[in-house]
Formats: structure tokens, sequence, C-alpha cells
């Protein structure tokens, strides 16, 4: 979103989990464009190393949720997307449930307020 490959992101979130403080972003988004979301195969491999960081790292324990982490790590980037595309909460919100039910497709955020 802001420019950063999905190495450097990564590498600038766990640094800044190990207190080194938060890193600038890479570059700003095209002025008038909707805000592109990295492919869904890239949040989820994040998330999967969040989840080494916090279980191997930081000695965390795990916790349980009826979402598994695949659904988690895509319907809250579809939220998202929403949201950094102009949506309010209650309809980015509504547009993420019409999908998980099968109810709707990707629209442009930014035309479906």
């Amino acid at each position: 979103m802001n420019q950063c490959d999905h190495a450097t992101a990564v590498q600038k979130v766990l640094d800044q989990i190990d207190g080194r403080g938060v890193a600038p972003a890479c570059g700003d988004p095209p002025p008038g464009a909707n805000v592109t979301f990295p492919p869904r195969n890239e949040p989820y491999a994040f998330r999967q190393e969040l989840e080494r960081k916090y279980r191997d790292g930081l000695g965390r324990s795990a916790t349980s949720s009826y979402v598994d982490i695949e659904g988690a790590i895509v319907w809250t980037q579809e939220y998202l997307r929403y949201r950094v595309n102009r949506c309010g909460h209650l309809a980015a919100a509504q547009k993420v449930m019409s999908q998980i039910r099968r109810q709707g497709h990707r629209p442009d955020p930014a035309r479906t307020r």
C-alpha cells in the first residue's frame, strides 16, 4: 500500500515489534487512485511469520478463534481495502459479510460506498 515489497514490509513490522521504532513508509500510493493491496498470499505469509515471532521470539501462548488464520487474513484485508478507499465502517463490514456469504464480488470500493 505504501510501495514496500513484501520482504521489506515484514522486516519493518518485525523491527517495530523488537522495539526499533516505526520505520517510514517506502513511498506513497499514486494520488487519486484506489489504494491497491498485496495479493492474498503475502498477508497470509506475513501472518505465519508473525505467529512464529510471537510463539518463538516472544514466548506467547496460543489463543483460539473460530476463524482460521487464512480466513482472518483474507477478510481483514478486504475490510481494510474498503476502509482506505473511502468506505465507512458499517459499509465496509457489510460488503465483507456479503462476500463471505458469496452474495457479491470484489467491487471497486470507491464506487460502492
